[in-house]
């Protein structure tokens, strides 16, 4: 089924937020200030962090920020994502949020509780790239909002959760640190680390949510070929970035995904093995398929490629 804008309590303030636009998320917000250049697009609603707050125990106690409900569970829930590849074979899982509603590719972002399950309908297109965005999404927002031991005491599962923005060109650079107002403070990967790792004792949920929010987009845009549903604005910065066009699907992220669950992803797009075995993605998969669900479509959705690109048709 098709999740409604207006599917839950949160779904609902969020929706309400987003707008009816095709920028969705957007604010459009023009600042000059230390380190914020004019006419920058902030892709951040404050409205989404209001939602959250760090617990005061653990920020005292601990001098870590771990998420719970500004406003109680009722609403919030404050819930971990949970992703699960083995729930349900290639082109056969997809994302429901808490109310067992379809979540859908759209600007509004992941949501607490949202949950992979298996489908007796073939996923595929966009919303089959939707869910491998999910999972590699989901282990990073848990860690940074719900647990962020998982990664302060771990270099190198950060390195991995955070390896799709590396890789793929997200969240390069901060700046804007200076300003009082922390929604116009821009944290690259690196620097929402070392914030994470030491948050002083203060409150840093809005520069956490900021984050996770913007660089999630950024990837969607990425694995996904419809900027209309994002922001076409956005989705053309970081596609030129990584050297493609919006309307085309990158292959920045497979080897972050792949160290994530050893598995070669069936996407869209023909891609080489990470495992380096010169093997083409579709060969893969085909191998692999026998060990699935049959799928008529073989993961391609009835779609074409040029030759040399990975946009399709």
């Amino acid at each position: 089924g098709v999740r409604p804008a207006m599917g839950s309590p949160t779904r609902k303030v969020r929706a309400m937020l987003a707008g009816i636009s095709a920028l969705a998320l957007v604010g459009l917000v023009v600042v000059q200030y230390q380190g914020i250049k004019p006419g920058m697009l902030l892709s951040f609603h404050s409205g989404f962090a209001d939602q959250y707050k760090c617990a005061e125990m653990f920020l005292k106690n601990e001098n870590e920020c771990v998420f719970m409900s500004a406003y109680g569970a009722d609403l919030v829930g404050a819930t971990e994502l949970m992703p699960d590849i083995h729930v349900g074979t290639s082109h056969h899982r997809a994302i429901v949020d808490q109310q067992d509603k379809q979540v859908h590719l759209s600007a509004v972002p992941l949501m607490d509780g949202d949950r992979e399950v298996e489908t007796d309908h073939v996923v595929t297109g966009n919303e089959w790239q939707f869910v491998l965005a999910f999972e590699l999404l989901a282990p990073l927002r848990n860690a940074i909002m719900y647990d962020p031991r998982t990664v302060t005491d771990n270099a190198a599962y950060w390195g991995k959760i955070t390896k799709a923005f590396k890789q793929c060109h997200i969240k390069e650079e901060s700046f804007g640190l200076d300003y009082p107002d922390p929604k116009y403070q821009h944290y690259s990967v690196d620097g929402i680390y070392e914030l994470i790792k030491d948050p002083k004792k203060q409150d840093i949920h809005v520069q956490i949510v900021k984050f996770f929010d913007e660089g999630a987009l950024d990837l969607l845009c990425l694995m996904t070929t419809n900027p209309n549903l994002l922001d076409p604005n956005r989705c053309a910065k970081i596609s030129s970035l990584n050297g493609i066009k919006p309307t085309q699907v990158s292959d920045c992220w497979i080897e972050a995904y792949y160290d994530l669950y050893h598995h070669v992803p069936r996407s869209l797009f023909p891609v080489h093995d990470p495992r380096d075995k010169g093997e083409n993605q579709e060969e893969v998969v085909e191998e692999e398929a026998s060990k699935e669900k049959s799928s008529d479509d073989h993961g391609l959705g009835g779609l074409t490629f040029e030759e040399g690109s990975s946009e399709y048709h």
